[in-house]
């Protein structure tokens, strides 16, 4: 299976997640009769995180893990599974702050702005500028596979129902991957139109309920509770290259994500960027290929979508450039890539109760 970049180095962002992330595996284990201390070992991940749910833990490991539980049960829902029995998110003081919002959208937008102070490898945007808003996510990793980003959709609906109420549906719900074997729970949870094969994974709300209004707080209290997230935030701020990772990621798929136009975005000019990853041993251009790495993985793990989507979604205008810069990242072209992935899910028959 295509587990890793083959161009990974030093001069890259480490990503991670915290251990509360995972709260849920053991139930989620158990339920299906299996015993999750065997995946664990396989990934060097201890039980630790079970009392120490602050715990930074590397995203690559937690996402084979997840893989490898779909994998070792064939259960193909097996991310899924662990969310939901995770339950609602413990995004800390993040999420008493969603609670004092106004609206729906309003906290849709909060947790976009805030949730890099749970991890650096989960992206959240929203975009209310069309008829139906979308709040789209993104987990950001150097393993193939699509159990976290199951795991994120079943968390990110069970937070708005916990703002709103256990009743709300959302319109639909997009996947960058294919159908699983096993859809039946997802289906029963999100009582709503499954999409998949999408470009992007997301949660497409009514235009009523982005306006939904789901705190009669007064203003004062909420900007007590900005302040207090605030202070939270001090000692947990995104790091600088963090900071130019996520413009990357936002700015790619627009096709005008130069180091101009990332430098503009952070209010600096092009040296000064330069110089202040230079400092952290990284450079634009190293940043831009870990992104454009990450976001290509996530497209050709378990999806079906045109090379020619997914070499927009990675920034490239034409296909032939995408295709060289494909060969020279990973040492084979997308369409092998991709084909090699899918030969595994066959020769290890996973997703196959």
């Amino acid at each position: 299976m295509n587990e890793t970049v083959a161009h990974k180095s030093k001069s890259s962002l480490t990503r991670f997640v915290r251990g509360a992330m995972l709260t849920g595996l053991e139930t989620a284990s158990r339920e299906i009769g299996f015993d999750c201390a065997a995946l664990l070992n396989e990934t060097n991940l201890s039980l630790d995180w079970s009392t120490h749910p602050d715990m930074l833990l590397p995203a690559d490991s937690v996402n084979r893990l997840l893989e490898l539980g779909a994998q070792r049960t064939g259960w193909s829902d097996f991310g899924f599974r662990a969310s939901l029995a995770r339950g609602l998110p413990d995004l800390g003081m993040l999420t008493l702050l969603l609670r004092e919002e106004a609206t729906l959208g309003d906290a849709m937008g909060t947790l976009a702005e805030n949730i890099h102070l749970h991890g650096n490898s989960t992206f959240i945007q929203t975009d209310a500028h069309t008829p139906r808003p979308i709040v789209s996510f993104r987990i950001a990793t150097s393993v193939a596979g699509v159990q976290a980003t199951e795991f994120c959709g079943c968390g990110l609906v069970m937070l708005i129902r916990w703002l709103v109420g256990p009743e709300w549906n959302p319109v639909a719900m997009c996947f960058s991957h294919s159908k699983p074997a096993h859809t039946t729970l997802q289906q029963r949870f999100y009582r709503s139109e499954l999409n998949y094969d999408q470009l992007i994974s997301g949660v497409i709300f009514s235009r009523a309920d982005w306006n939904r209004r789901i705190s009669s707080v007064p203003e004062v209290l909420r900007r007590r509770a900005r302040e207090l997230i605030a202070f939270e935030a001090k000692g947990t701020a995104p790091t600088f290259e963090e900071e130019v990772g996520r413009v990357i990621t936002r700015l790619l798929p627009e096709d005008c994500c130069t180091v101009e136009s990332v430098s503009a975005e952070l209010g600096i000019d092009r040296r000064t960027l330069s110089r202040r990853l230079q400092q952290k041993g990284l450079s634009y251009s190293s940043l831009l290929n870990q992104v454009r790495s990450e976001i290509a993985i996530l497209q050709l793990s378990g999806g079906s979508l045109p090379l020619t989507d997914v070499a927009q979604a990675v920034g490239f205008s034409s296909l032939s450039t995408f295709s060289r810069w494909f060969q020279q990242s990973f040492g084979c072209s997308a369409t092998r890539w991709r084909e090699d992935d899918r030969h595994y899910a066959v020769s290890s028959r996973r997703y196959t109760r």
